[in-house]
Formats: C-alpha cells, structure tokens, sequence
C-alpha cells in the first residue's frame, strides 16, 4: 500500500507519524514513572526499573537508560513534556541534562551547598533546546564546569586484539574531523571513528613513508637527482656550440678556404661567378 503513495502523501503520512511517535514516547515515559511509584518491577522480581525494562519490556540497555532518564527529568521539570513532544527536545538530551543535573546535585550535597533550584533545571532546559547531542554536551559542559570528567590519554588491550584509545579533542580538531568524515563517507557509510583514523593514516603513510610511495615517484626522485649532472653538462654544450660558430666564421673569413673562393671579388663579377655554378 505505501508504494502506491504519491511522493507527497509518503513525506506527510511519515510527518504524522513521527509527531505520533513523539506524543507516545511522553506517554511511555509516563507509564514508566507509574510503574516507579508503585514499585511494581519489584513486585515482579526485578531488582531496579532498569531491569525491568530490559526483561519485561526487552529494550536494549540504552533504550532503557535513555527512557528512564527522561523519565526522571519530566518528574523533576514538568516543562520538558511539552518539549520532548514538540521535538525541542530529543530525548538523548534529555537523558543527559538529567544525568547532570543529578550529578551536580550529588555534587552539591556533598560540599554542603544549595541543590539547584526549578528555576535553574529550566534555565538548562532553555539553553539545550534546539540542540544537536554535542551542542547540548557542550552547553552542559559550561554550566555545570565542576563535574565535567577531563580523561587522561591512555590505551587500553581489549579483546580480539583491539586496542582502547582514549584521549580529549578540542572544538578545532573535532570540527576537522567531521568534515573529514563527510569527505570520506563513500568509505566511512557508518561514520565509525576507527574506520576513520584508518583512512587518516593510509594516507599519511602514502605520503610520508618512502617504502609505500609509487614507482613513479622513485623514478621522478631519480631524474630529480641527475638533475645537477645535466646541469653541469649543458655549458660544455654552450661552449662548443659557440666554438664552432666561431671557427666558422674565422673560416669565412680565410681567403685560402675553398668554402670561401669568391672571396674579395668585387661585387658583379660575384654575381657572374654565382650563375655560372647555379647553370
């Protein structure tokens, strides 16, 4: 039945659909906060909502941390229902301004200072909105300095002999890596970081590793290096260029060369002597 839609009912019944499915995630997040309140995952044997949601609702562990968190931020600001719903606010932001938010209360608690107000949970609320997953991380980042984790550089052996890299990249250098990321999606389809960094030393290798240069380069680095001997050689060329250009105009002027036997005629008995060797 959608093959038989036009191109313009296919895009309108897929809009529908997804503010469908915005307005049923808040209705899902407010299920959750039900079950939560009456302590039914453990009623059923379930240790947290967390597993609850994993085996009584089978989503992933990152579906249930994301819906779980959201969960707990509309409890805590009302006001974001009505941006989740709307898509002012997606709901892995969502997740994370909560995150946070909790952290810098636990934060807070610990250095006997005030825990952050309704005013202040919304004033993040407005800052994130509209915001990619990095804009929002990094608008959280400046609002919350204090609890922002700055990660050593270090690997790690992982198994199937991989190895876990971790290191901390400016705005400049995360900007130049996604455009090269875009540069090279027709290689990199899922944007993985370790597909990536694999292009980016392909071909710095290519250009700076003598052994995986072509053959072609090896033989212009061989012309390149004869270069000073021709060099070299071309005025002796010159030279001897110039020394018979030299010779023969001292020849032309010898009266005694056979090359130059009308010499010192005058100028008619020149032109006679010239038709009579032409006949």
């Amino acid at each position: 039945m959608i093959k038989n839609y036009s191109d313009e009912q296919l895009i309108l019944k897929l809009k529908n659909l997804v503010q469908k499915e915005k307005a049923l995630t808040v209705y899902i997040l407010h299920h959750l906060c039900e079950v939560e309140r009456r302590k039914l995952e453990l009623s059923r044997g379930h240790s947290s909502l967390y597993k609850f949601c994993l085996h009584e609702l089978g989503y992933s562990e990152a579906e249930a941390l994301l819906r779980i968190r959201a969960m707990r931020l509309l409890k805590s600001i009302p006001e974001a229902e009505q941006k989740i719903q709307s898509g002012v606010l997606s709901l892995t932001n969502a997740a994370e301004i909560q995150n946070q938010i909790r952290r810098e209360n636990d934060r807070r608690k610990k250095t006997a200072l005030p825990q952050l107000t309704a005013e202040d949970k919304i004033e993040v609320l407005r800052l994130t909105e509209n915001s990619s997953t990095r804009d929002c991380q990094r608008s959280l980042a400046i609002v919350f300095p204090e609890i922002q984790i700055e990660p050593r550089e270090q690997t790690r052996v992982t198994r199937d002999n991989k190895t876990l890299i971790q290191f901390t990249a400016n705005q400049e250098l995360m900007e130049k890596l996604e455009k090269i990321k875009g540069l090279l999606a027709h290689k990199n389809f899922a944007g993985s970081y370790e597909q990536l960094f694999l292009e980016l030393a392909n071909l710095a290798l290519k250009k700076l590793d003598p052994s995986q240069r072509p053959a072609a380069c090896s033989q212009h680095k061989k012309l390149r290096n004869l270069k000073p001997e021709l060099l070299q050689q071309q005025p002796h060329r010159h030279e001897n260029k110039n020394q018979n250009q030299n010779q023969n105009q001292l020849n032309l002027n010898d009266p005694m060369d056979s090359r130059n036997s009308n010499a010192g005629l005058p100028t008619a008995p020149k032109e006679e002597a010239f038709r009579r060797n032409s006949s």
